[in-house]
């Protein structure tokens, strides 16, 4: 079982074996001990097998194949992301990615922009995924309320946004897929969630499980 692997950390723990890689955050303690088996129990639902307590949720599919899940276990829902193996991104690497985003957006002093917590990022098993808690802002993206506020005339507001992802923009120039699509927004709040972060420096790097 993977958990017989992890201790009690309180920083990012990052794991490497032949086959599989995984990352996850100190908040994946509290997980680790209310769900028994968490990993392996996510593992078995996404292959289709049928887990009590647990329901799975299929959300969307991209035209790469990336495939987006909320599974509710126990009453406590999370998002997925699953993508093949083959693709550069996501799983560890995404995870990776994530929280350097949150250090750059410390550090730029940029207000009302969040990015999405994951729990854990894993590589292997002819896929990557990584998990999150459930975070139905992310659902609405930015690019759709853009869209809204233009349909709306409100070109006022449309052009604020988008003064606001040009800042974003400069300081994530060296990532991949960086767009308003892969952001959400809260209009409650005024703020942008940033998710489907990924390197640009990961797409070109050459990997397979036997260099893990």
């Amino acid at each position: 079982m993977l958990n017989k692997f992890f201790e009690n950390n309180f920083s990012d723990k990052e794991i490497h074996r032949k086959d599989w890689s995984i990352i996850y955050s100190p908040e994946f303690e509290k997980y680790r001990d209310k769900y028994k088996d968490i990993i392996s129990t996510i593992q078995k639902v996404l292959r289709g097998e049928k887990v009590e307590g647990i329901s799975l949720e299929y959300f969307s599919q991209t035209s790469n194949n990336k495939n987006y899940f909320i599974i509710d276990i126990e009453g406590e829902k999370f998002f997925i992301k699953r993508i093949p193996e083959e693709h550069k991104q996501g799983g560890v690497n995404e995870f990776k990615a994530a929280s350097e985003a949150k250090k750059r957006l410390e550090d730029s002093g940029i207000q009302k922009v969040s990015v999405v917590d994951y729990i854990f990022g894993y590589s292997g098993n002819g896929a990557r995924y990584v998990v999150s808690s459930y975070d139905p802002r992310v659902t609405k993206t930015l690019a759709s309320y853009m869209d809204k506020c233009w349909e709306e005339k409100r070109y006022e507001e449309f052009h604020a946004l988008d003064h606001r992802f040009a800042d974003l923009d400069k300081i994530f120039k060296d990532y991949y897929d960086f767009k308003v699509e892969n952001m959400g927004y809260d209009e409650e709040n005024d703020e942008i969630i940033l998710f489907d972060l990924n390197s640009g420096e990961n797409m070109l790097i050459e990997s397979s499980d036997d260099e893990l």
